[in-house]
């Protein structure tokens, strides 16, 4: 088992979504915490999300708050389809990941 941090991931335009990644990195559990400063939420979905509207979202953070998921099957998460969008410009999460 490898914890493989991406570090800060920021949205640059609040209700345009990023990915949390770009690399090939199938993983067992991810770890999305949204930074203490936020002002606003951050909104973590699919590449469908749209924070204003909450369409292809899955959970909200306030600052602060972490959302974390863990798959059953080995590495079967893909942290490529993970996107977040935030209220607020320039605001964002820390991304870990749990790779088998």
């Amino acid at each position: 088992m490898t914890i493989h941090a991406l570090g800060v991931v920021t949205v640059a335009h609040g209700g345009t979504a990023v990915a949390v990644t770009s690399s090939d990195l199938p993983s067992r559990a991810i770890s999305i915490q949204a930074l203490a400063g936020n002002t606003g939420n951050i909104y973590v979905g699919t590449s469908a999300l749209v924070g204003s509207t909450k369409v292809g979202c899955y959970f909200i953070l306030g600052a602060g708050e972490t959302f974390q998921s863990t798959s059953f099957g080995l590495n079967a998460i893909d942290p490529r389809e993970v996107y977040i969008d935030a209220d607020e410009d320039g605001e964002g999460a820390v991304v870990g990941l749990i790779r088998e």
